[in-house]
C-alpha cells in the first residue's frame, strides 16, 4: 500500500504541476495552454496577493497524482466562510483513489480550518470515474 502526502504547491512546483494542469485546461502536446495563462495561475497559487491556492497529491514516489485549486470566500447569509473547489484533477483520469484522497484531504483542511461548506465550481466530469461516485454528493457540502 503506498503512503500518499498532500501538501501546498510550491515554487519549486512548477514542472510538476504545468503538464497536468495544461491538460486540465484543454491543452495538448500540439496545442499547449497559453504561457500567459498558466504564468498568471501560478502566480496566483504561488503569492498571497490572491485567494486561489494549490494543493498536490503526491504518491509514495514524490509524483503528482492529483491536483486540486481552491480557495476561500465569505458566506454573506451567514457571516461564515467556504472553500470553494476551483479544480480537481487527476493525473490519470481513471484514477478515482487520487481524486478521491485529495477531495476528502481538502475537505478535511475545511473542517479544521473553521469552514462551514465546501462548494464544487468545476464540472463533476472533471474528476473522471469518480465523477459517479461524488457528483450527487456536493456542489455544496456542509462541514
Amino acid at each position: 500500500m503506498s503512503i500518499d502526502t498532500v501538501r501546498p504547491v510550491s515554487e519549486r512546483d512548477f514542472f510538476l504541476w504545468y503538464p497536468l494542469f495544461s491538460r486540465h485546461a484543454g491543452g495538448t502536446d500540439e496545442a499547449p495552454v497559453s504561457d500567459r495563462i498558466a504564468v498568471q495561475l501560478w502566480q496566483w497559487l504561488t503569492t498571497d496577493a490572491e485567494a486561489i491556492q494549490g494543493r498536490l497529491l503526491l504518491g509514495e514516489d514524490g509524483d503528482v497524482r492529483a491536483v486540486a485549486h481552491v480557495r476561500s470566500v465569505p458566506v454573506t447569509t451567514t457571516a461564515t466562510r467556504s472553500l470553494v473547489i476551483d479544480d480537481l484533477f487527476a493525473a490519470d483520469p481513471s484514477d478515482t483513489a487520487a481524486t478521491i484522497a485529495l477531495f476528502d484531504a481538502v475537505t478535511t483542511e475545511a473542517r479544521d480550518g473553521g469552514y462551514t461548506t465546501v462548494r464544487w465550481q468545476d464540472d463533476v466530469a472533471e474528476l473522471g470515474d469518480a465523477g459517479e461516485l461524488v457528483e450527487d454528493l456536493w456542489r455544496e457540502l456542509p462541514l
